[in-house]
């Protein structure tokens, strides 16, 4: 099931009748101002819902390859969409999707950093990848963890990245030293975004 929560009411407002059977939940991506969530699937599909409207109707949108990770960016209003080895933007109107930008190992976790126009890319290999949001420049790439990257947040006020990983790391990474100023074990398994936001 899948439902939007007013948090004020404490109830759900509205819910969609025709559920996603048989496949699980990867990730839930809003828009900009939160009026139409992407959802991605466990088996690679990505589908779309309109929050706003009375009735909550959940459509498939058809791309040319799987979906394994995606992102919101708010200064391009497009999706920022992996396809494990591949970065592409899906633009959410015309469905136009960009030349895809290969990577040289398989792509974990994604984070778009709008105040500094950048993408964070997280690989199996542990590391983390600095890109320009247009994908067209690599900035720099910093070896974090000998484990896969699972979740990355940037501070939004100062120059730190929080890196999680498969194995309950989280790392704390100076971006202008270039290196790691800190780490904990938070727990055994995966490092998810909501872990990192309880750690800052």
């Amino acid at each position: 099931k899948i439902a939007l929560y007013d948090p004020y009411q404490y109830k759900l407002t509205n819910e969609i009748k025709s559920p996603i059977r048989n496949l699980d939940i990867e990730n839930i991506i809003p828009d900009t101002y939160g009026d139409i969530f992407y959802i991605t699937t466990t088996n690679g599909l990505l589908f779309e819902t309109k929050v706003r409207e009375k009735k909550m109707d959940l459509k498939q949108i058809q791309l040319s390859s799987f979906v394994s990770k995606g992102i919101w960016n708010t200064n391009l209003n497009s999706l920022l969409l992996a396809d494990d080895y591949n970065l592409f933007y899906l633009n959410p109107i015309n469905r136009e999707e960009t030349e895809k930008v290969k990577m040289s190992t398989d792509i974990t976790a994604l984070n778009v950093d709008s105040s500094a126009y950048n993408v964070y890319v997280g690989h199996s290999n542990g590391e983390v990848r600095i890109i320009s949001q247009d994908l067209k420049e690599e900035i720099k790439t910093l070896k974090v963890s000998n484990n896969s990257i699972s979740s990355i947040s940037k501070d939004p006020l100062d120059h730190y990245l929080y890196v999680g990983d498969y194995s309950g790391n989280i790392f704390t990474v100076d971006l202008l030293k270039n290196k790691i100023i800190k780490s904990i074990k938070k727990h055994d398994g995966i490092v998810k975004l909501g872990d990192i936001q309880d750690f800052n």
